[in-house]
């Protein structure tokens, strides 16, 4: 069973210029006209998986020149929905059954991941490099 995503998704499409699962570079190019360019890197010992994110917001003309020049591509749709952020992948491999990753981010203010989690979520991908945004843009993404 799916949660209701509502009908107001958001593509994003991201290029990215890094294989290293430690370090990500990439731009991004979101349908409402948000762009940014981002680097995330690890935190340090004794956060493992945390890592430190960079994101600087960038005019639309150069967001598209940096994502001509990124060797890989990533589309997703990006649904919110009561503190999570969904997204929906449509990879080729897969074929008509999309990949779909829900995301509690961290922020100030924000309450902690519901306990007990939602039905729909089934398993935890967090620390599994396979199903991070980078990995997928390198296996699945457009080139």
């Amino acid at each position: 069973r799916n949660p209701d995503y509502g009908p107001y998704g958001k593509v994003i499409v991201s290029g990215y210029f890094t294989r290293d699962p430690n370090f990500a570079v990439r731009v991004t190019i979101r349908d409402d006209g948000r762009h940014k360019f981002c680097i995330k890197r690890p935190v340090g010992e004794g956060k493992p998986g945390a890592r430190e994110e960079f994101e600087f917001k960038i005019p639309a003309f150069l967001a598209k020149l940096l994502m001509k020049l990124s060797p890989t591509k990533l589309v997703k749709t990006r649904y919110e929905t009561d503190g999570w952020e969904i997204d929906v992948f449509k990879l080729d491999d897969f074929g008509s059954i999309p990949l779909v990753i829900a995301e509690w981010e961290e922020a100030p203010g924000k309450a902690d991941v519901p306990d007990p989690l939602p039905f729909w979520v089934i398993g935890e991908v967090t620390d599994n490099q396979m199903f991070s945004n980078q990995e997928l843009a390198w296996k699945y993404g457009k080139k």
